[in-house]
């Protein structure tokens, strides 16, 4: 089983952190209050995941697919995970750029000068793209993104 199912994508509940002041409080609940309970450092990503929730077929007129629910429902989990992995390499979250792609996946983003990473999340797996050029046989590696392999490509995406 990939990633999203070993962890329980559906009985996921994650804790809030950061609040340590009125303001952070207060934010805090506006973010649980749209968003069930979720750090605050994802946020904007899931905002971003809240809004391609509402895409229909053919949401950019090129006859693509609308984002699948449980692919929808998986970014939502996975993106917890990625944050607390990012927190354990030393290196800081960053929120991706959020997309669905033509076939209903949803996309997570990265850039860090020369280095991107790609990843694709569909109803049953998720899987990665990392470039660090156009050579797509020299500079481009992919794969299946399996236990805690998101530490290694944030790693190296901040390398």
């Amino acid at each position: 089983m990939r990633i999203c199912y070993e962890h329980g994508v559906s009985g996921y509940t994650g804790t809030a952190t950061g609040v340590s002041n009125e303001r952070n409080a207060a934010e805090h609940y506006l973010v649980r209050k749209h968003t069930g309970d979720f750090s605050l450092e994802t946020a904007v990503a899931r905002s971003d995941l809240f809004a391609i929730e509402n895409l229909g077929d053919n949401w950019d007129t090129f006859g693509s697919a609308a984002p699948n629910r449980t692919a929808i429902n998986n970014a939502k989990f996975l993106l917890e995970h990625f944050c607390k992995l990012a927190q354990k390499s030393g290196f800081r979250w960053e929120n991706p750029n959020v997309s669905a792609n033509e076939t209903g996946d949803v996309v997570f983003e990265w850039w860090s000068g020369e280095h991107k990473v790609t990843i694709y999340i569909s109803p049953s797996d998720a899987e990665y793209l990392k470039s660090w050029g156009t050579d797509i046989l020299n500079e481009m590696e992919d794969g299946d993104l399996v236990g805690d392999g998101f530490l290694g490509l944030w790693r190296w995406l901040h390398a």
